[in-house]
């Protein structure tokens, strides 16, 4: 378990104050571990975030160990655009912003057809992968604080926190209610136990994402966000 009493007095010297420091794992210090996470105050948002994440990071083991939950959070952080965003846009403009996403789907030439139509865009790169239906690539869209993707994973998400996420996957694109799905993903994937065998946060991160896209960022904010962790 994480040293919450030490964790508070680190917050409170970064210029994120928990509030008394009494060791009481809750919801300030949760508001304030996802503000420095994200290097802004997350007003509202941040106490409404930091109550659900009072109960939802213990219930998945993400308090068992410092290194699990800076790593959580840098990846939850990096995920977000440090917790603004939790559906993916797919709206591009550009044909060069598309064949540096997905250098092995487009060319510049052929990435022209897909410019300012997300829907077109996501069944050409979600559409009929991991039991995404015909014509619903794009509700099954990178969505939540881990940008969960394709049916396959909302339905996964589904029979662990037993929301509807199949039936209703705006529910993952939602701030709220999809922190405990990426909470739940977290852990089924074996990211706790990576987390702990591998500090520097590389193991868990390659496990979430499925190769090294955003690593560097992550691992940066591993190193700072475990700064404040006991």
């Amino acid at each position: 378990m994480i040293d919450v009493r030490t964790t508070q007095t680190r917050l409170k010297a970064a210029g994120y104050d928990p509030g008394p420091v009494d060791g009481d794992w809750g919801l300030r210090t949760c508001r304030a571990l996802l503000s420095y996470a994200a290097q802004r105050d997350l007003g509202a948002f941040g106490t409404q975030a930091g109550s659900i994440c009072a109960t939802m990071f213990p219930k998945y083991g993400i308090t068992d160990g410092p290194d699990a939950l800076a790593q959580f959070l840098a990846t939850t952080s990096h995920e977000t655009g440090d917790y603004t965003v939790f559906a993916e846009n797919l709206y591009y403009t550009t044909p060069a912003r598309l064949v540096k996403n997905w250098p092995s789907r487009f060319t510049l030439v052929t990435a022209v057809a897909y410019l300012r139509n997300p829907q077109k865009l996501a069944e050409k790169v979600y559409g009929g992968r991991f039991g995404n239906p015909p014509g619903r690539a794009y509700d099954y869209r990178g969505g939540g604080w881990i940008q969960t993707t394709f049916l396959a994973n909302y339905q996964a998400a589904q029979n662990v926190t037993g929301l509807p996420l199949v039936a209703h996957p705006e529910l993952l694109h939602d701030p709220l209610t999809s922190i405990e799905p990426a909470c739940a993903f977290w852990k089924g994937r074996g990211c706790n136990e990576l987390a702990a065998a591998d500090p520097g946060g590389i193991k868990a991160r390659v496990r979430v994402n499925g190769g090294n896209i955003g690593l560097d960022d992550v691992l940066a904010r591993t190193a700072r966000i475990r700064k404040v962790i006991a």
